[in-house]
């Protein structure tokens, strides 16, 4: 709701009470009659928590039951925010807020980055914060930098309103600089095409470390390349030495087996037909491997000690070290023996056998498969008969004689007289059976027990059957049979023999995560979610209307489970909701903030979001809010979880940043290819060249940041520390940056905003401040002529300046000999004269400032604007 109201009646700091008058108290003056600014409201209910949004992107967390009235109860009753924000010169000269700072010991002009005021009511009353709560207030800029937070306390008397700042926050950064650092060097920035890096053409960048250092031989052409872009961040690890960079099948993707790793990460294995090569996570080369064949995936480790590589010729067999132990056939369904040095393997083509091939006396041994499967419905196990390998090293295979189980000496310890289709290890040393006749069987065949299914649960034989599939839950006793074009699903339970059919297409997770005797399933034709007991036979979770890509982003459904599997979150780009194990709803977070994009466990107790805007937040084991923060380096991004790091990609920027669970910003690759960290101290990464470079990285000390230059086609990285003049610098840039990107990109004018937060226990006026720079200023008497006889006493002259932030100097008559400004910043004057005119002077470029300072006076002829101002529209304008 848009409503409009005279700057005149400005209801100020609801809640205070009277300030102790003070010799600098400052008046909040109006200088115009009768102008006035929108101010925009919502009505709430007070009694939940929640996060409103204002049409101006600035938003409030309120916290449950967050109001009381004069006499401290709490509301209950609806409850109105106004909200009125002071960003340009013309709403700060409007609104008469005084915006200079005095104190015992500092006094200066206010650069703001931003000005609001808040203030709340019921339909009868005003209302007041509980003291015990706070509103946390997100006010989104597109002024960067270092500001502090200022509050303007009110006194009051009968007839003026006054008051003085108070700072709440102290914002200054400290950037200490060791006495002695390594080395300074200067970048070429393109400042014709790009003219926001004016400002940072002149910074000596002050190297702090060895690593990437520009003034080296190889590192010479960054001296010479004219960059278009800048970035810095504060990341907990660097990049330092390229321990390796080596060459990979890369055709638009990095192909499956071009990079192999161990588990443990002790061996990388890279592939560039006909070349494979092993190293080590030190980036040392153990082997190069020529004549590679040039199949999809020529590498594979077997239990973390083996190597498989196929060469033209055969697979030859080496140790992690690169000791070569032998040579196979063509072959696949390659598996190592657990307890001996033994690889079984089916040959390439038909050979209905499994080869035992003991590496260390190069011995083979063979048992024959099942040969004949035509006219089954898996008659392709013609080509990939079939076995299994159990962690006890015992074999089982499918033979015209049936199943048989061998130890891995040929000998035969079992065996099921059965033809079959197809079996599968469940596990407890049971397998899955396809019968001829369409039915399964289960068969533990240490204690020979086994259940067939009955053939009016499902037939495998019927038209209906021949494109269903199954699979087994691992932990329990359900194996799923999906009916895909149906999107129908059946739950055979094994252990009592009965089925049960639900309505949707269960799917196998990839992780056993989610309790035992719980599935998930979607029905695409009906858009519907569900999370399912199969024990209870009922929905835990129903959603209706679940529009969402099944497959999306190698994921299923974005679900997440806590460890102890106490609670359940699904998040998505449309749903971010907690349920506790029974199903039973906790928190919708997507109702508090519509903005959350990814969330996931910190552990059992503990839950964090972030959301579009970089609001990182904890929750507890019920939903509710433990503590937020402003993720740095991050505005507008897109975020995923993945490898217990919280990965955002900013949308405006391309770059990419990687934080810890709790909100830290882990690394920050930017806009390279990361895969995969192999420890704190190394991570691999694919290069422009389409190289996989292991990349070293060390601990960053507080004072160096990371500076990142950037082409459209080129990128480097390197480390500098900074001090407050090249912050300033640094920031001034992103502030005419942003402006760049709001004009020529759609979209971007909300994106590329950096968000100040803070939390106010007290209705009123709040700024972000900083006291003016007094670099290059010039000070001298100033007197104003004006083309009409102007009685002095009644004239109020604004000095408007843009710096980073709009500034705006309040002199009156009796401070014109005082007057001071920065003769290289963008300056204009203008007089408020009776009857709401105005009068200007804009020509500062004309002026002769060593005249000035010699005389040290000046008289500004004033160029009176006929028309008065009637709106905020007016001023505005003339102030552009």
């Amino acid at each position: 709701m848009i409503k409009k109201r005279s700057i005149g009646l400005l209801v100020l700091l609801l809640g205070f009470g009277c300030a102790k008058k003070k010799e600098n108290e400052l008046k909040i003056d109006p200088p115009f009659k009768n102008i006035t600014i929108a101010t925009t409201s919502i009505t709430i209910q007070p009694n939940i928590q929640q996060i409103i949004k204002f049409e101006n992107g600035v938003s409030v967390e309120i916290p449950e039951n967050a109001f009381v009235d004069s006499n401290g109860n709490t509301i209950k009753e609806p409850v109105t925010l106004s909200l009125n924000t002071f960003t340009t010169p013309a709403e700060i000269i409007a609104s008469g807020i005084p915006m200079t700072y005095s104190n015992d010991s500092i006094s200066g002009t206010f650069e703001s980055a931003g000005m609001f005021e808040i203030t709340g009511k019921t339909a009868t009353a005003e209302v007041f914060i509980d003291a015990k709560k706070a509103l946390t207030i997100s006010n989104p800029s597109k002024i960067y930098g270092d500001y502090d937070f200022f509050q303007f306390e009110v006194s009051k008397n009968d007839s003026i309103k006054k008051g003085q700042w108070k700072k709440l926050r102290d914002n200054t950064p400290t950037n200490a600089i060791p006495e002695a650092h390594l080395n300074t060097f200067q970048l070429k920035l393109d400042t014709i095409n790009y003219p926001e890096l004016i400002p940072l053409s002149n910074i000596q960048w002050k190297l702090a470390t060895k690593y990437s250092d520009p003034k080296t031989n190889a590192n010479q052409w960054i001296l010479e390349k004219q960059w278009q872009s800048i970035e810095v961040s504060k990341p907990k690890y660097g990049f330092a030495d390229s321990l390796f960079m080596s060459k990979v099948n890369y055709d638009g993707y990095l192909q499956s087996g071009a990079m192999v790793v161990t588990k443990d990460k002790s061996r990388i294995i890279t592939t560039k037909t006909p070349v494979t090569k092993i190293w080590t996570r030190e980036g040392k080369l153990l082997k190069t491997i020529d004549k590679v064949n040039t199949d999809y995936e020529p590498v594979e480790i077997l239990n973390e000690k083996i190597i498989i590589i196929e060469r033209r010729d055969g697979d030859y067999i080496y140790n992690l070290n690169g000791e070569e132990l032998g040579k196979l056939p063509a072959c696949h369904n390659r598996t190592l023996a657990h307890k001996q040095d033994i690889i079984l393997y089916n040959k390439n083509g038909t050979d209905p056998t499994v080869y035992l091939f003991n590496i260390k006396d190069k011995t083979t041994k063979s048992i024959a498969l099942r040969e004949d499967l035509s006219g089954t419905s898996t008659g392709w196990n013609v080509f990939y008969p079939s076995f299994y390998l159990t962690k006890e090293d015992e074999l089982i295979t499918a033979s015209a004689d049936g199943i048989i189980i061998y130890d891995l000496n040929g000998k035969k310890n079992k065996q099921k007289k059965v033809r079959n289709n197809y079996f599968e290890y469940i596990e407890n040393n049971q397998l899955k059976i396809s019968e001829l006749d369409g039915t399964l069987t289960i068969w533990n065949y240490k204690t020979d027990k086994e259940i067939t299914s009955k053939r009016e649960f499902f037939n495998f034989n019927e038209k209906r059957f021949h494109s269903a599939y199954s699979f087994s839950k691992p932990n329990s006793p359900f194996i799923i049979i999906n009916i895909d074009d149906e999107q129908k699903s059946i739950i055979w339970n094994y252990e009592i023999n009965e089925i049960d059919r639900v309505s949707f297409e269960i799917r196998q997770l990839e992780n056993d995560s989610i309790p035992p005797n719980v599935v998930v399933g979607y029905n695409s034709k009906e858009n519907s979610y569900h999370l399912y007991d199969c024990k209870a036979r009922k929905d835990i979770i129903t959603i209706p209307n679940y529009d969402y890509n099944i497959n999306y982003d190698g994921s299923f459904y974005k679900l997440r489970v806590s460890p102890d599997q106490s609670r359940l979150l699904l998040t998505d780009n449309k749903y971010c909701r907690l349920y506790d194990s029974k199903g039973a709803l906790l928190r919708d977070f997507k109702k508090l903030d519509s903005l959350i994009n990814t969330a996931g466990f910190v552990k059992n107790d503990t839950i964090f979001s972030v959301s579009e805007d970089g609001i990182y937040r904890r929750w507890d084991k019920n939903g509710q809010e433990i503590s937020s923060k402003k993720l740095k380096n991050s505005e507008y991004i897109y975020s995923y979880f993945g490898d217990n790091k919280i990965l955002t990609q900013n949308v405006v920027f391309t770059s990419r940043n990687d934080y810890d669970v709790s909100g830290s910003l882990y690394f920050s690759p930017s806009r390279y290819r990361l895969y995969e960290y192999v420890d704190a101290t190394s991570a691999l990464f694919l290069n422009s060249k389409k190289e996989i470079v292991l990349q070293s990285l060390f601990p960053l000390e507080p004072n160096v940041h990371q500076l990142v230059v950037r082409t459209n086609d080129s990128e480097f990285i390197t480390y500098v520390y900074l001090n407050d003049s090249d912050w300033e610098k640094i920031n001034h840039y992103y502030t005419i940056r942003a402006k760049r990107i709001n004009k020529e990109k759609e979209r971007q004018e909300e994106e590329v905003k950096t968000l100040r937060r803070f939390q106010i226990n007290q209705f009123g006026i709040y700024n972000w401040d900083r006291l003016m720079k007094q670099d290059n200023y010039v000070s001298f008497e100033a007197n104003f002529k004006f083309p009409i006889p102007t009685a002095y006493n009644n004239i109020t002259v604004f000095l408007v300046t843009a710096i980073n932030g709009p500034v705006v100097v309040k002199y009156d008559s009796s401070s014109w000999d005082k007057f001071g400004l920065n003769p290289k910043a963008a300056n204009k004057l203008i007089a408020i004269l009776p009857d709401n005119k105005v009068a200007v002077f804009d020509q500062f470029d004309k002026l002769n400032y060593a005249t000035i300072l010699k005389d040290k006076k000046y008289t500004f002829n004033m160029k009176i604007i006929d028309k008065p101002i009637t709106n905020l529209k007016d001023l505005e304008t003339i102030l552009e």
